[in-house]
């Protein structure tokens, strides 16, 4: 018995989408997921290619497609036809493109136009005012239930940041779709939701965009446990390769906390280039000659012990004086305990 994957969006399809390149609008959303308009050719080409079956019924019309082998300049093409009528490209078109690849295609439009996906054991009636493409094969069946290896369950779709999900991923998802695979795995799992750029086939088309994001989404963060994850990753984690050097924002005071244990040492020296106390530190050393000077050897205990409580800056200061040495930033990250 067959299945069908069914696509269901509000309104009909003005058909010039599928027969003309360099058309898009998705008046159902302010935040689509695509926006090249190239997109479901390139689905309707791979689906061909691979042997599915492929109808949309809309306009109280449907419209089948089928394959004519024909040769241009010595070599075999296969030519796409809608209703007996040739359309622009062939199977070549999106010739790179996995089956997965057009399966995000067709959902994420379906997702921009408020839609919906499920799978039918036979063919859907048609309604009015409503465009259907059905998609005939076992394979793309597969695709719509191991969706959520491109679509992020509980991922959201606008808004500004970037969602931080305490669990592990091997992917960078972009309002909710997967659109950066990574070379190392990361320890949280980071969905942008701030403008990134995309390439034709829905990946992220900068790395930059994607890491400047994410440390600004951490250097923002207010829970500890997702900062101090990220900031003591081990090399071979995603997270390890984040270098805050260029950070502008001032980070949270939760930030500067969990930059006292951290691995990361971009993210230490970004937290002593914004944070008031590390600057008030730096500032501060030149005192720290007069401090050796002036403090007796048993007074040094009692101290320290006021400045652990009161100053951060002043205990590095005195750790440094008791050496006789310039404080150090070990001094510094002891002075914020």
């Amino acid at each position: 018995m067959s299945n069908y994957v069914v696509f269901e969006t509000p309104g009909d399809i003005d058909m010039r989408a599928i027969r003309t390149f360099g058309i898009n609008s998705k008046p159902h959303t302010d935040n689509p997921i695509g926006y090249f308009g190239t997109g479901l050719k390139y689905a309707i080409a791979v689906l061909m290619r691979t042997g599915h079956t492929l109808t949309i019924n809309s306009n109280g019309a449907s419209y089948r497609f089928e394959l004519r082998g024909e040769r241009f300049r010595e070599k075999h093409f296969d030519f796409i036809f809608m209703n007996g009528d040739p359309l622009p490209f062939t199977t070549e078109l999106g010739k790179n493109w996995e089956l997965w690849q057009a399966f995000r295609e067709i959902y994420s439009n379906t997702i921009d136009e408020n839609g919906e996906a499920f799978v039918s054991e036979c063919p859907p009636s048609t309604k009015q005012a409503t465009t259907q493409i059905v998609v005939d094969g076992a394979d793309f069946v597969r695709e719509f239930d191991e969706r959520y290896n491109t679509f992020l369950r509980g991922g959201e779709r606008s808004g500004r940041g970037v969602q931080i999900i305490r669990a592990a991923s091997n992917h960078i998802f972009y309002r909710g779709m997967r659109v950066h695979d990574l070379k190392k795995p990361s320890l949280h799992t980071y969905n942008i939701l701030d403008v990134i750029d995309l390439t034709e086939d829905r990946t992220a088309k900068y790395q930059f965009q994607i890491e400047a994001r994410i440390m600004r989404a951490l250097a923002a963060h207010h829970d500890p446990e997702i900062i101090k994850i990220a900031l003591q990753a081990n090399d071979d984690k995603f997270e390890a390769g984040l270098d805050f050097t260029d950070v502008w924002q001032d980070p949270t005071k939760e930030f500067v906390e969990c930059v006292k244990t951290a691995r990361n040492q971009t993210a230490i020296k970004y937290v002593r280039k914004r944070d008031p106390s590390w600057l008030q530190a730096r500032s501060a050393r030149h005192v720290f000659d007069q401090l050796a000077d002036c403090i007796r050897e048993d007074e040094w205990d009692l101290f320290t012990t006021i400045a652990r409580q009161n100053s951060a800056p002043l205990l590095a200061l005195l750790l440094a004086a008791d050496r006789r040495t310039a404080p150090t930033e070990s001094d510094e990250l002891a002075g914020g305990e």
